[in-house]
């Protein structure tokens, strides 16, 4: 069975001049919003790795928590890509205008090193119904797998 190496992320896509990276959105300044999606790093020529691992956050009452862990997310071909939860898989593709931008954030995670591509439901009514009906969202990597890159001042 194939282990995988990278992750599914949360990020938010920000844009200066003729120049847009991705940010961890606990990177944003308060006054700057930017809608978060999720994205996957991939190789050079844009081309995905065949297993990607997934987190689902369950919300109840308000509080998000982890359900159960990771999970496979698996790439399909042609820029598809399913996620393997019991009895429920949305499947996942690149968004029509594939955006794909390197991190600009200091967050580590050697998936950052990777050009990062913009993914969405292929079907958005089924994923909302995933957080309606059973309070279940696929979130990005946890904060705390993330860790600061050291300033100028901090390195060696």
């Amino acid at each position: 069975m194939l282990v995988p190496e990278h992750s599914v992320h949360t990020m938010s896509a920000l844009g200066w001049g003729r120049s847009t990276h991705w940010f961890h959105p606990s990177e944003l300044p308060d006054d700057v919003f930017a809608p978060a999606e999720l994205v996957i790093p991939i190789r050079p020529g844009h081309r995905p790795w065949p297993l990607y691992m997934a987190y689902v956050a369950s919300v109840r009452e308000g509080e998000m928590s982890l359900a159960d862990g990771f999970y496979p997310f698996r790439h399909l071909g042609d820029f598809r890509f399913e996620l393997e939860y019991p009895a429920f898989g949305p499947v996942f593709a690149r968004q029509p205008r594939p955006a794909t931008h390197l991190y600009g954030g200091r967050l580590g995670h050697p998936d950052l090193a990777y050009r990062l591509m913009g993914l969405q439901p292929e079907d958005p009514e089924l994923y909302e119904s995933m957080f309606a009906d059973m309070g279940l969202l696929v979130v990005g990597v946890p904060a705390w797998e993330y860790r600061p890159e050291p300033t100028r001042e901090e390195r060696p």
